[in-house]
């Protein structure tokens, strides 16, 4: 109890939640989205994110190097709720000049365990996240 304290008040840990399938939930359709924004100044890259932060759909979303801007794991129901999302959302938001979009056909591995070497260090250093 006192490692995991001592972890929490670091910032190693900051959260303690419960995973909630949602494919059990009816959730069947998962599509990741390359995004290219329009205008990338930082101003627009902040809106954007906050944007994405307030859209449900959206489990998470990444700026990335490379061809694309943003990379986002997107969660709906079915292709109708996709098709939706992406209207609302990606077309709809002005500031989007191209997206892709992939559907992953089979799960092959899914995790949320950092494996870190406690012994190594007292405390791991919090680089960003």
């Amino acid at each position: 109890m006192r490692r995991i304290r001592e972890l929490r008040e670091a910032g190693v840990i900051n959260a303690d939640v419960a995973m909630v399938d949602p494919f059990a939930l009816g959730y069947g359709m998962l599509a990741f989205l390359e995004v290219s924004l329009t205008n990338q100044s930082d101003e627009s890259m902040h809106e954007f994110e906050a944007r994405m932060n307030k859209e449900a759909e959206v489990m998470q979303c990444y700026f990335v190097s490379g061809e694309y801007d943003y990379f986002l794991v997107v969660h709906v129901i079915d292709m109708d709720a996709y098709y939706q999302f992406v209207r609302r959302v990606i077309s709809g938001s002005g500031n989007v000049r191209h997206f892709h979009s992939r559907f992953p056909m089979k799960r092959a591995k899914f995790s949320t365990r950092i494996a870190f070497d406690e012994k190594a260090a007292e405390l791991p250093v919090r680089v960003g996240k």
